[in-house]
């Protein structure tokens, strides 16, 4: 019933309290309504102590005792007549001035500033001021001290000013180094245009131009912050390294990346280096981990992956990720990885592949895979059973609830390819039941292969099974 394949061991916290002698209509008038209890709710989700899912009164003023650490008496934050409840939310003071309440949540404060910018008859865009609030708070509470307030006044001129040679000093930061030139100029000899065995900057901008008949404009894999140098230099290094395949960095817009849940702002997107006609097959690699993990930057992430980083020294074997496995291929397809701090979740997979199918007419529709081991794994299969239709195949590896959830019978037209360590323990038997539900609902092209004796380090084999790739690749919806 399955292959036995043997492997070598490889906030909202409403900043007025509520009075103690205050008459009950002003008590009543600084109740947070249910959107904002919702909204401090998806927030902090640590305020809801006993778990059921809403907010009372006590719980709020518990969660706003806990993070009085940077407030101000309370005194000085309270309104003292009827009236003053909405002068303390939005009183006439430009916050440029450091001015304005004592504290205040960064809905108050878009609301203060956006009334005091009409009044000067000044145009100030809310993600403008959303930035501003930002940089202001300091210690990232979702409050804005006075103190806060005064002291990024004081730092905004030494910001602008530091701010004037980022472009120069940012375009320098990306230049590849001479061991980085070396190692171009050593797999790619034919980037030396003059041939007299170095590369100038101009040789290899014309290098990487020609290497980019296949990607989207070059502004799609740019660095977006200053910490992205880093990151754009571990591309480089990949790319280095990659022969098959171009690894580029695709941010997401800011409107779309509101509807993607957890997920980073930015993904790995792998193209063919040889330009290929017609269009493209997509294959969307979900990536494991846990918390530990997710709070790892995407260069840290690159670092420990990396040949000879930290996790082959730690383990004795690489950490592999779907771009490796894109370039092991050599296939003419596109390979996306996107990143999340969280759980996969369907909804907010089927958002990114709309913009995705969208803004890349050159992929063919009708042959999209996607597959994932462990934790990508399970949002493979929770993807999958949200959305069958989209799919042409699909590879969920090395997780555990496939044997017990989902509707098998909505899978019966998808071929699915089912991976796992032996020893893997409940991932082992997992993806075992998953094939027999699979089987016994109908579906004819379901594979299944056990890496004997490995553990959960079978990942590694999985993002190297190019077997798998020329298999998914062989379905479309169109046939």
């Amino acid at each position: 019933p399955y292959t036995r394949v043997k492997l070598s061991t490889e906030a909202y916290s409403k900043t007025q309290r509520k009075p103690a002698a205050a008459p009950s209509t002003n008590a009543q008038a600084q109740q947070p309504s249910e959107r904002q209890l919702a909204q401090i709710l998806k927030r902090f989700p640590e305020a809801d102590t006993n778990k059921d899912g809403k907010l009372n009164t006590e719980e709020i003023q518990q969660f706003l005792k806990s993070r009085q650490r940077n407030m101000r008496p309370a005194a000085a934050a309270q309104p003292t007549q009827a009236g003053d409840a909405k002068l303390t939310e939005t009183p006439a003071v430009s916050a440029e001035e450091g001015g304005g309440p004592d504290q205040e949540t960064k809905e108050q404060f878009i609301k203060r500033v956006e009334k005091n910018t009409k009044k000067s008859g000044k145009q100030l865009d809310k993600k403008s001021i959303e930035a501003r609030f930002q940089e202001m708070d300091a210690n990232q509470d979702g409050i804005v001290t006075r103190e806060e307030r005064r002291a990024g006044v004081k730092e905004a001129p030494k910001a602008a000013a530091a701010a004037q040679p980022t472009q120069a000093t940012n375009a320098q930061a990306q230049q590849p180094s001479e061991e980085q030139l070396a190692r171009i100029l050593k797999r790619f000899p034919e980037a030396d245009t003059d041939k007299d065995g170095k590369l100038t900057t101009r040789e290899i901008q014309q290098f990487r131009q020609s290497r980019q008949r296949n990607t989207r404009p070059a502004a799609a894999a740019q660095p977006t912050q200053a910490g992205d140098a880093k990151l754009t230099e571990a591309i480089s290094e990949i790319n280095a390294r990659f022969k098959n395949v171009e690894l580029e960095l695709l941010e997401w817009p800011g409107e779309l990346h509101e509807k993607l849940g957890k997920m980073k702002k930015v993904a790995f997107v792998a193209r063919p280096v040889e330009k290929i006609a017609g269009k493209l097959p997509l294959l969307i690699s979900l990536h494991g981990g846990g918390q530990r993990w997710w709070d790892l930057s995407l260069q840290e992430q690159l670092a420990i992956s990396a040949p000879g980083g930290p996790f082959e020294k730690k383990r004795g074997f690489k950490k592999l990720r779907g771009y490796d496995l894109a370039e092991l291929a050599g296939k003419g397809m596109i390979l996306l990885e996107p990143n999340t701090a969280g759980l996969w979740d369907a909804d907010s997979l089927d958002t990114m592949l709309d913009h995705v199918l969208e803004n890349f007419p050159e992929i063919d529709k009708d042959r999209v895979y996607v597959m994932g081991y462990s934790m990508g794994g399970k949002g493979t299969w929770v993807w999958i059973n949200e959305s069958a239709d989209r799919f042409a195949a699909a590879a969920p590896c090395g997780f555990t609830i496939g044997g017990s959830s989902g509707d098998v019978k909505k899978l019966a037209k998808l071929p699915i390819w089912g991976m796992a360590g032996g020893d893997d323990g409940k991932n082992t038997t997992g993806v075992r039941k998953m094939v027999e539900r699979l089987k016994a609902a109908g579906n004819v092209n379901v594979k299944h292969t056990e890496f004997e004796g490995a553990d959960h380090s079978a990942g590694t084999a999985v993002f190297s099974s190019v077997e798998l790739v020329d298999w998914m690749l062989g379905f479309s919806k169109g046939k």
